[in-house]
């Protein structure tokens, strides 16, 4: 492109993060942007450039905790329900918000405002959550596996930020232990 100017693209451009675009002569005839770092800022009387990292909002909400073994709650209907205590596991779905999982709240009242399987079922368990992926639902729209999660470090996903309160999700049945199955009115099922 001969002596035209050229277009410069914004994003992530120096200019956006603090820095300046300057025009210098070029050999090539025309004038020609060049980026500018930065200035210093001074702190402590220390010169200091400040940094501005561009956001990826798929990640930029996640942090990994170590949660261990918590208690919480599953609704469900009554035949899941009897399906699970016969056989001692909750098996994880094909699909959910964030992925085929088991999902599970820090209350029944909880579990009422998110179950689509049913309410008249209770099931109270101890969930190994391990090292937990602490996600913003609003910003992270990703779907998680295991398999996934144990290459990224983590055993389960805690979704923050949904109005009907926090998700706890695993995918393993192992990381699940039933306390109890109950119905919605406390009786033993």
């Amino acid at each position: 492109m001969m002596g035209g100017p050229r277009p410069m693209m914004m994003m992530g451009h120096p200019a956006m993060m603090g820095g300046r675009v300057v025009m210098i002569p070029s050999m090539r005839g025309g004038p020609r942007p060049i980026m500018l770092p930065p200035p210093m800022m001074m702190r402590g009387g220390i010169p200091v450039r400040r940094v501005t990292r561009s956001v990826n909002p798929a990640t930029s909400a996640t942090t990994k905790k170590r949660v261990g073994k918590i208690t919480l709650y599953h609704l469900t209907s009554i035949s899941a329900g009897k399906a699970i205590k016969k056989s001692g596991k909750m098996l994880r779905g094909s699909s959910g918000w964030f992925g085929g999982g088991i999902y599970f709240a820090k209350s029944v009242a909880i579990c009422a405002r998110k179950s689509k399987n049913g309410t008249d079922c209770v099931i109270k368990a101890e969930v190994n959550m391990g090292k937990a992926l602490v996600i913003n639902a609003n910003t992270c729209k990703t779907t998680y596996t295991y398999t996934k999660l144990k290459n990224m470090g983590c055993d389960s996903v805690i979704a923050k930020g949904i109005a009907t309160g926090d998700e706890f999700v695993v995918f393993n049945y192992s990381q699940v232990k039933i306390l109890s199955v109950k119905d919605k009115h406390g009786r033993n099922i």
